[in-house]
């Protein structure tokens, strides 16, 4: 049934037509200011799963229904850095929130998606990855999520020119934690900046609250206990955080680097991580328990063949005294499930057909799809000490490498020659990774064959 602004408008205003999915939010001072500022750029860093994502969606719905006085049916953009996270992020939800009569159309390409409505307004899903997307467009509204993800100086190149249009100009909120590790970052953390002294700068004002104002403090206490101290304040209490340009800060020889609690248990299977295809091949001799990690021992060889790899830890192995038969579990990154091009074998089978060979049993636990690198340094940062200061990760000191590569790895670039520590961010977060990647942690091997045969006995 086709509707006309007008009627949109009077429906709106009376309350008559909202969907189900328009439950009541709890009242919040900040949040209610957030949405109802008249400042034309605001910038909102809130904490994990505070509502800012949802008041922004909400605010879109609203206005289609805009009238600027000009006679122009509203152009509304929402962005993300990609176009699947746009996609699965607000999709569904603009779905529920759209009453289903307004909707003339959905369109949908490999890069955007657009919803009209009967009287022309227009809202349109993008992937900010390619900012051109916005250009060409005099958008009245914008909704731009996970800001700091996006290209380096993204508002200043493209979004601010599409929004100042002469006689047109338009308003965007920008939200998201801060991100570190983001290409972006900078910028943002410059207009929030910029946006707390309103109404110094009238164009843009600052908003915050943390986390803890809208979840509970259990449910504060289950994500605090995947973070560390850094990312604890930058994910939930929504704070631009900087390391010194290291991977691990926190990381200390003092702390972490004890024989004593990284000795080998006969009562538990050793773990065996490998970083494929480099040179020199590294690899690490592991365990764990619960919540604990022990590094007891690195492996650097010239010859990066994966064969080789698994001869030498058989023989460091027999030289420690480590028992191979009490089960060993293999873990490395996603790479090694590419068939070589010179074997036609993946790493993966080649260690299964080695260890099967010994007649060593072997469960692999390998990623089946690598994660956002950043989620894997926060599994380790965790582990040297998360937001109580509980430390679960211990280095032998005969890793001499590891150690050196955990106190020199710079962040958040150039972490791709440090391969010791590329097999401990795989293994850690295999074991206890949480992200934003939403990567699935393998437990099973390459194919439906291996899947079958994933685990051997002697």
């Amino acid at each position: 049934m086709a509707i006309t602004l007008e009627q949109a408008q009077a429906e709106y205003a009376n309350e008559v037509v909202l969907t189900e999915r328009w439950t009541p939010l709890r009242p919040h001072r900040m949040q209610s200011l957030y949405a109802y500022h008249p400042a034309r750029f605001k910038w909102c860093p809130a904490g994990r799963r505070s509502g800012k994502t949802e008041i922004g969606k909400r605010k879109k719905v609203a206005e289609l229904l805009l009238d600027d006085g000009t006679g122009r049916p509203p152009m509304l953009i929402i962005g993300a850095p990609t176009y699947t996270r746009v996609k699965d992020i607000y999709y569904d939800d603009m779905l529920g929130l759209i009453p289903k009569h307004w909707i003339k159309r959905t369109k949908e390409s490999t890069s955007e998606l657009e919803f009209q409505t009967y009287w022309n307004a227009r809202l349109r899903l993008v992937g900010m990855n390619r900012p051109q997307v916005v250009e060409g467009v005099p958008w009245q509204r914008g909704l731009f999520d996970e800001m700091a993800d996006y290209p380096t100086n993204c508002f200043e190149r493209h979004i601010l020119p599409a929004f100042n249009t002469e006689g047109m100009e338009g308003a965007a909120d920008f939200i998201g934690v801060p991100d570190e590790a983001g290409s972006n970052q900078a910028e943002y953390e410059k207009y929030w900046e910029r946006g707390l002294q309103w109404p110094l700068y009238r164009d843009h004002c600052s908003f915050w609250w943390p986390s803890s104002d809208i979840l509970s403090p259990d449910k504060i206490a289950a994500l605090a206990a995947t973070m560390d101290p850094l990312t604890f304040r930058q994910e939930i209490l929504g704070q631009f955080v900087r390391s010194g340009n290291r991977a691990f800060p926190s990381f200390s020889s003092a702390l972490h680097v004890d024989d004593f609690y990284s000795e080998y248990s006969a009562f538990l299977p050793l773990d065996f991580t490998l970083d494929f295809g480099v040179r020199p091949a590294c690899s690490l001799i592991c365990q764990h328990y619960g919540n604990q990690i022990w590094i007891m021992d690195e492996i650097a060889l010239p010859d990066g063949s994966t064969d080789v790899a698994a001869m030498a830890f058989k023989e460091r192995c027999e030289q420690r005294g480590y028992d191979l038969y009490n089960g060993v579990n293999i873990y490395g990154d996603a790479a090694g499930r590419t068939p070589g091009q010179n074997t036609g074998e993946s790493d993966y089978l080649i260690l299964r057909d080695y260890f099967r060979g010994n007649k060593i049993g072997v469960t692999f636990r390998n990623l089946i799809a690598n994660p956002e690198r950043k989620d894997t340094v926060n599994a380790i940062r965790t582990a040297l000490g998360d937001y109580r200061g509980v430390i679960s990760l211990y280095i032998h000191s005969r890793c001499e490498g590891l150690i050196e590569e955990l106190k020199q790895a710079p962040w958040p670039d150039k972490l791709d020659t440090f391969h010791r520590l590329a097999a401990l961010r795989y293994y850690v977060y295999a074991l206890r990774g949480v992200g934003r990647s939403g990567v699935d942690l393998g437990r099973a091997d390459l194919t439906e064959n291996q899947r079958l045969s994933a685990k051997y006995t002697r």
